[in-house]
């Protein structure tokens, strides 16, 4: 039988194949990108109650002269103002490297927040900088391939939908809920493969920039 104009057994492998080899390292990609949606309130619970003093910003011109005292480079500094997303200031030596967090009224240094970067990270580039951002980039293309043969096994069947056989035996029932999962979550997933797959190529078009 002919799926999407591959054999079923074919299409079979390839979605058996891509998932228990691939499998573990897409849900930890997966797992740390929904984490990395709440990065900036991450890093705002790893600072812990930091009990913000109430009152007016500190002038630009004080900031500065906190980055001299924490040793910044001021032809390579950025300030980063709070904004409706985080309320701290942070001292920036480098647009990834945002390691100083202060009070906006008082310029009290805050514990660190960095804790969370690291799933942020992990999500991005896997701790190993640009290669790692094109390894993410194929692995997103790895799951548009496990949508497809997914889609391609089930395609027509619209009984697996809502079929969760519950009195066959575990690996029918895995069978089903994976099935269940799949089908019903397939738009995320093919929104997060496309996504994905397209990070890297932004990345290759940054570095012929350069």
């Amino acid at each position: 039988m002919n799926l999407m104009g591959a054999p079923r057994a074919l299409v079979q492998r390839v979605h058996a194949g891509a998932g228990g080899v691939f499998g573990v390292l897409l849900f930890v990609i997966l797992l740390t990108g929904a984490w990395s949606m709440a990065h900036e309130d991450l890093r705002a619970w790893f600072r812990g109650p930091t009990a913000l003093v109430h009152g007016p910003a500190l002038p630009f011109a004080q900031w500065l002269e906190i980055a001299r005292e924490h040793g910044l480079a001021l032809g390579e500094l950025r300030v980063r103002l709070p904004d409706s997303s985080h309320s701290v200031v942070e001292l920036c030596a480098s647009p990834k490297d945002c390691a100083v967090a202060l009070d906006p009224a008082n310029g009290r240094e805050l514990a660190s927040g960095s804790a969370a970067d690291i799933l942020f990270n992990l999500h991005k580039s896997l701790f190993i900088g640009f290669p790692g951002r094109i390894l993410i980039s194929l692995l997103g293309v790895v799951l548009l391939l496990m949508i497809w043969a997914g889609s391609a096994l089930h395609s027509g069947r619209l009984q697996d939908l809502k079929r969760l056989r519950r009195g066959r035996g575990a690996r029918v029932f895995a069978h089903d809920l994976h099935s269940l999962i799949g089908r019903w979550c397939g738009p995320w997933l093919l929104l997060f493969g496309i996504t994905g797959a397209l990070s890297g190529l932004g990345a290759l078009g940054t570095l012929g920039l350069a």
